[in-house]
């Protein structure tokens, strides 16, 4: 058995260890995994409750049992050498329980309950070394035997020695002079459809935006090269475009502010983006430039679901709606605008 093998099997067995439960390999690359695993936590541990409010589906439900389900998700490098950063996100999925909220149980897991179809991200910024992992665990509610799963992932990493590991004490580096911020820049009070934000956790770092709202702060948990956003990580507060395409976008001033997970290239959005808006909405899809590009999914808390296609950040082609109670809507539209 060669070296990298029994690496593997010992890291199984950490992990299986760590996470008291059999772990699944989810994605793996140059010996770098990122690892889940699903079990049953507590039979009826909760119960179903309904507002007076709520819908007649909801209401049928009041009463009705919860279990609780754990999973654990962790990162291990067994690729021999070190990693700078470490950045993983995952969403967990399972058919959504119709309840407004849920009574009980109290105290009886180390973690806080919650419903499926959130995101979640693990961050390890001080990096990872040989043989090394990071782990969390999440608890979540589900109806019956419908088991929560691990429905996307990502997983970024960047090789080098981890912060805080190095022997060698390395010279501090010049101050590097300031570059002038891009242009045109998004300046309060007046709304600039496209412009360069700056950042409220990192100034002097920019990223692209094209739906500016100036009362929105916008943080971003990667790095900055150039004065750019850069790479991969997550953006809080991101302002929302506008344009007359799906459903339920018509006639909408705002979004509240939602969290997006992806990679940026020189300030602009590339590649696959997960976002989650704060009305509890999740859009997936590849960005190109900064633009909405390519087929995407768009789904709601109570199941709406709306596929399509983006054409330079316009619905473009045909887009299919699907609600829960089984009815579909079709529609076409030629570069944003609605053909009837």
């Amino acid at each position: 058995m060669d070296t990298r093998t029994i690496r593997r099997a010992l890291c199984a067995a950490l992990l299986a260890v760590a996470l008291q439960a059999p772990a699944a390999t989810l994605y793996e690359q140059d010996g770098v995994s990122l690892d889940g695993s699903v079990r049953l936590a507590g039979r009826a541990a909760a119960t179903c409750v309904a507002a007076p409010d709520a819908d007649e589906a909801t209401q049928a439900n009041a009463g009705q049992p919860l279990h609780v389900w754990r999973l654990d998700y962790g990162v291990y490098n067994g690729s021999g050498r070190g990693l700078s950063q470490v950045t993983a996100h995952v969403r967990i999925e399972s058919e959504w329980p119709p309840c407004s909220s849920w009574d009980g149980p109290d105290g009886s897991f180390p973690g806080p309950l919650e419903w499926a179809g959130s995101f979640k991200t693990l961050q390890r910024t001080g990096g990872l070394g040989p043989g090394e992992e990071e782990g969390a665990t999440v608890y979540v509610l589900a109806f019956h035997d419908q088991q929560p799963r691990f429905a996307n992932w990502q997983l970024d990493y960047r090789f080098g020695e981890p912060s805080g590991t190095s022997q060698v004490e390395a010279a501090l580096p010049a101050e590097p002079e300031s570059s002038p911020p891009p242009q045109p820049m998004c300046e309060a009070p007046k709304d600039s459809l496209e412009c360069w934000l700056e950042l409220t956790n990192q100034l002097g770092c920019y990223v692209w935006n094209d739906g500016y709202t100036p009362s929105e702060p916008v943080s971003w948990s990667g790095s900055c090269a150039d004065g750019l956003a850069s790479g991969a990580g997550t953006m809080a507060g991101t302002p929302v475009r506008f344009v007359d395409g799906p459903p339920y976008e018509r006639g909408r001033s705002g979004w509240p502010p939602y969290e997006s997970r992806g990679t940026y290239e020189k300030g602009k959005k590339q590649g696959q983006w997960i976002e989650e808006t704060g009305a509890n909405a999740v859009h997936q899809g590849p960005y190109v430039d900064g633009e909405r590009h390519g087929q995407w999914v768009e789904r709601d808390s109570g199941g709406w679901v709306g596929e399509g296609q983006y054409l330079n950040d316009k619905p473009h082609g045909r887009w299919v709606t699907r609600t829960t109670d089984g009815r579909v809507y079709v529609e076409t539209f030629d570069r944003g605008k609605r053909v009837e």
